[in-house]
């Protein structure tokens, strides 16, 4: 005998389990369009490739880091540019810059983006305004889109709520918006402009509550092990970014049966 357990899942179709009298899955591709599935009682094994042992697992949202994430890494060899050109040690810009109490209290939204280029503007080596600026916009102009995570990205956009979560001056939405993409986001959590950073738990609580998602329904995605490790203390399913191929590997394997 066999037995079809069905559920209706929000707004998303009805799924189908087939079970035998022993409760043991058959026809595993009768599971459709659904990233969640209810063990109904079944043995764990059995959903192992299918549900979250937890219970069920729909996700609606995914959640992404913005800095290489959704933007590139820079070269190693760019930062070596930029400190020949400085005239500063090799291995030294990223920590001058980013390990600085201007950056924290810019990723804070304490000091505007312009606030903290002219603040660590000197610890540079440059000498004014102007220098400041014009490194400034060089080096943003070496900023890019990760072509191939904006693809994934575009392949998700209306099938699940996407944000934005990244510790940033404020601002970001601008800076989305200038590339194109901003439309693509639901919500969009800027540290600047919250007074908040990663990994503190009211940031992915208040992305969550901003999406209206609860934690099981979301997937959070950042190249930090940190931040990641913040969101799974809530609920939240992570991975630890790397690159795009692995990144559409791990998200089909929260996503299935509904994959890229």
């Amino acid at each position: 005998m066999m037995t079809l357990l069905s559920r209706q899942c929000l707004d998303r179709p009805i799924y189908g389990i087939a079970v035998d009298s022993r409760g043991r899955l058959m026809y595993p591709d009768t599971i459709c369009h659904i990233s969640s599935i209810q063990k109904f009682g079944l043995k764990e094994n059995i959903f192992s490739d299918y549900c979250d042992l937890q219970g069920v697992v729909m996700i609606n949202s995914i959640i992404f880091d913005f800095g290489r994430v959704i933007s590139s890494q820079k070269p190693l060899s760019l930062f070596r540019a930029y400190e020949n050109d400085l005239g500063l040690a090799s291995d030294t810009i990223n920590q001058i810059m980013f390990g600085s109490s201007q950056w924290q209290e810019a990723l804070l939204g304490r000091k505007t983006a312009t606030e903290f280029w002219y603040a660590i503007g000197p610890q540079l080596g440059l000498k004014s305004r102007v220098e400041i600026d014009e490194f400034r916009c060089r080096y943003h102009a070496d900023e890019s889109i990760n072509m191939e995570v904006l693809d994934l990205i575009h392949q998700l956009h209306g099938r699940y709520k996407l944000a934005v979560l990244s510790n940033n001056p404020p601002g970001l939405d601008k800076w989305l918006a200038d590339w194109g993409i901003l439309e693509l986001f639901d919500v969009i959590f800027c540290s600047g402009d919250e007074g908040l950073i990663k990994p503190d738990p009211a940031v992915y609580r208040i992305t969550l509550t901003q999406l209206g998602v609860p934690p099981n329904e979301s997937v959070f995605i950042d190249d930090t092990g940190g931040h990641v490790e913040a969101a799974q203390r809530l609920g939240i399913h992570g991975i630890v970014f790397t690159n795009a191929a692995e990144l559409k590997q791990e998200l089909n394997h929260f996503l299935r049966p509904s994959r890229f």
